[in-house]
């Protein structure tokens, strides 16, 4: 008797690993989906992505600069108000520009903070656009290298949604995150440090 033997279109087990191991005849693979924070790994991620330390290095002082100058131009508007009381701590009759020195000083510290958070949101932009493109570039030449089967197994949406969705959180949610971050950590820096120079029992508080 002469065994019957599979066709040389037909694949047979050993071809298709997946469908053997599977049963169920598919050959897509499941997407991995991870889900939780961004932590601190993922912003040495994209740090080490960006290949250019020197512009991580000036968005850090910028990120650093803005949230003293917050600071300043409270501390300023606090000088103000002191200027027009008297020595008893009451209204003295004295108008808010009698002194001008205050008033200045509150308003180049506005204008000094507002020009710390531009120059922190170009940076923001420059560096995070940076990162970006350099993710992107990396995730294509991986795609792109990628064999046949690759292709005929992973759908076109996953792939575009990679390069679609990803991308887009990259551009947008990262650089606005990172600045919320960096202000919000900054203020309570500033206050935990000025607390335990000028009141250091807050500290144990």
């Amino acid at each position: 008797k002469q065994e019957a033997s599979p066709s040389k279109g037909a694949p047979g087990p050993e071809a298709s690993p997946d469908k053997a191991k599977d049963g169920k005849g598919t050959t897509m693979s499941k997407e991995a989906k991870a889900n939780g924070r961004i932590g601190l790994k993922d912003w040495i991620q994209v740090a080490k992505a960006s290949d250019a330390m020197g512009l991580g290095v000036m968005v850090l002082l910028a990120s650093t600069a803005a949230p003293i100058c917050q600071y300043a131009v409270n501390f300023m508007l606090s000088r103000w108000t002191d200027s027009m009381l008297d020595d008893d701590g009451r209204i003295s009759g004295e108008g808010a520009f009698s002194d001008p020195v205050p008033s200045i000083l509150y308003v180049g510290s506005g204008a000094l903070f507002g020009l710390a958070l531009l120059v922190r949101g170009g940076l923001c932009v420059v560096y995070f656009l940076r990162c970006s493109q350099r993710l992107h570039e990396s995730m294509l030449s991986a795609t792109l290298r990628q064999t046949m089967g690759w292709f005929d197994t992973t759908p076109v949406g996953r792939v575009l949604n990679r390069f679609g969705n990803d991308v887009m959180f990259m551009d947008i949610m990262l650089p606005m995150l990172f600045q919320m971050w960096s202000l919000s950590l900054g203020r309570v820096v500033i206050i935990i440090v000025f607390a335990g120079v000028t009141a250091p029992p807050a500290l144990v508080l």
